[in-house]
């Protein structure tokens, strides 16, 4: 198997392939952005498998009882199905079954149980926060309990943030591997973890909060978790605290706080070099290139109270590149913002490092994820237990299932989870085409502002529509298409024309075809990104034999597309002349 590692920078347009030969040469392998990653340097990565579940399946049996909430059909979708009270004790029923579990196999002590006991939202949120495959319970057990020890007063006011620290700090790999995420070009003896579980939590619960933007106590353990894989030393921590103290809300301008360091890009040796510490402090003094800009920021940021984090994505120039996204007040509830995300380039999507799950969250994703727990954590936790329970009997109780599936995205359309219910739901033929484009109509309207996930439903809708009913298949797209026209996102827009190219060029050939084309007119200086879509244009063209009715079309591409990155001429232009001269 061959680990293939980009290491890019959106100063250069080509980029450089660390090839680690694991076993057999000549493998490339599939996207494994939902495993497990565990970083062993600075710009290298090994993948883990995902952990054996850590609890059984809640009795099915119990989830069976959700039959007797089930509403009569005349219930508007997607609420019909389930009745809230009945959910809300198959709910408890999973509370119960995970909270045993963890008496049983994971150390949770008779003093521990008392103490939920008598706290019964604290223990619904501690016992709902673990991820079965991926958290160490015992050990997030084992971090709970030492800080309830510390004090339980303190405890009582910071709950969620001893939650967050426990399902990250259970792992002894996460912090490290947040820590390394998105940058390169440094050794792991520059890199040391000076804290721990206990000294963060003393840190956000003590005397610094005079400095936070957020009241700690304010944000709930699905945002804290990207501030609690906290990797500075307290040397860095006064330093950030002494000169960025008063930058709390301007956190967007410390990106640009780091200079641009050139020599790393033209020799791939940094400034900083390989024998000083990797620290805030010098990589302010000797510079640093995208990723240590974002991890300058980003930990500054956490410093400052605020949940943070670096990201990295794709360019339309085709060069890759790293920006700090981080959470800000924004009326009157925590929303994400990002800085070092280029307009000139449209950085559109990006990957962070999940610290608890420790495998990459397409930031769109986190950004509706945080939405959703702002709006409503109740609400959040709710949907998350109902795509669990779904997804458990997706095979058995295909109709509980469903139901299970449209509750949670009633509950919270901001719930990725939800909506991957909703999609194996669709893929496993329990909710049929005509009920997924109502619904798929209703999603447009609620989250019209994080459009990524309508991306994925269209798509398994358009795969439950049988291919005859091609007239059904264009009416789904041509109602996708003004929502990432209104929201600018000429990425999805390409993704969707590529897609209707391939299902309908066939029965629908130049209309299809023209869409496609005017899609690449409109986003032609997009550069790279258009590219995958020109040549399925290409291939339709040639293959219908529709060159003279196209040309015009191809013209007027080539007229907008950029001829030059920068100075140098664009390979991506070059790559573009290849194809139409194809036709």
């Amino acid at each position: 198997m061959v680990v293939l590692i980009r290491l890019f920078d959106m100063k250069i347009s080509s980029f450089i392939f660390a090839l680690i030969v694991l076993a057999q040469i000549g493998f490339v392998e599939e996207d494994k952005s939902e495993q497990i990653r565990v970083y062993t340097k600075p710009g290298f990565y090994t993948y883990k498998s995902d952990l054996n579940a850590a609890f059984s399946d809640v009795p099915e049996v119990e989830i069976l009882k959700l039959q007797k909430g089930f509403q009569n059909e005349a219930m508007s979708a997607p609420s019909k199905g389930l009745n809230a009270q009945t959910f809300a004790e198959v709910k408890k029923t999973m509370v119960d079954h995970i909270e045993q579990e963890c008496r049983n196999k994971y150390g949770l002590s008779d003093e521990l149980h008392a103490f939920l006991s008598e706290n019964q939202a604290i223990r619904e949120a501690f016992l709902l926060s673990f991820e079965s495959r991926h958290d160490d319970v015992k050990n997030a057990i084992k971090i709970f309990t030492e800080l309830l020890n510390i004090d339980k007063k303190t405890l009582l006011k910071y709950y969620h943030l001893a939650i967050a620290i426990s399902v990250v700090w259970d792992q002894e790999d996460a912090v490290d591997s947040s820590q390394k995420a998105c940058i390169w070009g440094f050794e792991n003896s520059q890199f040391k973890i000076s804290y721990n579980a206990i000294d963060v939590w003393g840190y956000y619960t003590g005397k610094y909060q005079k400095y936070f933007l957020h009241k700690i106590d304010k944000l709930v353990w699905p945002m804290l978790t990207y501030i609690v894989d906290y990797d500075l030393s307290e040397e860095e921590q006064s330093w950030a605290i002494a000169n960025y103290a008063s930058w709390k809300t301007k956190i967007g301008n410390l990106y640009q706080e780091v200079k641009y360091d050139y020599q790393k890009i033209e020799t791939r040796k940094p400034a900083l070099g390989l024998n000083r510490p990797y620290t805030i402090m010098n990589i302010k003094e000797y510079n640093g290139i995208c990723g240590d800009q974002a991890h300058f920021a980003s930990r500054i940021a956490k410093t400052l109270g605020i949940p943070s984090m670096k990201v990295s994505g794709d360019g339309r120039f085709g060069g890759s590149h790293a920006w700090a996204g981080y959470l800000i007040g924004k009326n009157g509830k925590p929303s994400i913002e990002f800085t070092g995300r280029y307009n000139n380039d449209m950085y559109y999507v990006g990957h962070t490092y999940n610290p608890q799950k420790r495998n990459l969250t397409l930031d769109r994703h986190l950004a509706m994820m945080l939405d959703g727990a702002a709006k409503s954590y109740g609400d959040y936790i709710d949907a998350l237990v109902a795509s669990r329970l779904s997804l458990q009997v997706m095979k058995s109780q295909p109709e509980i299932s469903k139901a299970l599936a449209l509750f949670a995205i009633d509950l919270s359309p901001y719930s990725k989870d939800a909506w991957d219910g909703v999609i194996e739901s669709i893929d496993a033929k329990a909710i049929d085409y005509k009920e997924s484009i109502e619904i798929y109509k209703e999603m447009l309207k609620s989250i019209s502002e994080h459009p990524d996930i309508s991306l994925d439903v269209m798509m398994a809708i358009n795969r439950s529509i049988p291919n005859e009913e091609f007239k059904t298949k264009q009416k789904l797209f041509d109602m996708t298409a003004p929502l990432y026209l209104k929201m600018k996102r000429p990425d999805l827009m390409i993704e969707l024309r590529k897609e209707q190219c391939k299902q309908l060029a066939a029965v629908d050939g130049l209309n299809t075809l023209k869409l496609a084309l005017l899609t690449c007119i409109q986003s032609a200086e997009e550069s790279t990104l258009i590219l995958p879509l020109v040549e399925i244009c290409v291939d339709v063209t040639k293959e219908l034999k529709l060159e003279s009715k196209v040309k015009p079309y191809f013209d007027q591409i080539d007229a907008a597309f950029p001829k030059k990155r920068g100075s140098a001429p664009s390979e991506a232009y070059a790559e573009f002349r290849k194809l139409k001269a194809k036709i």
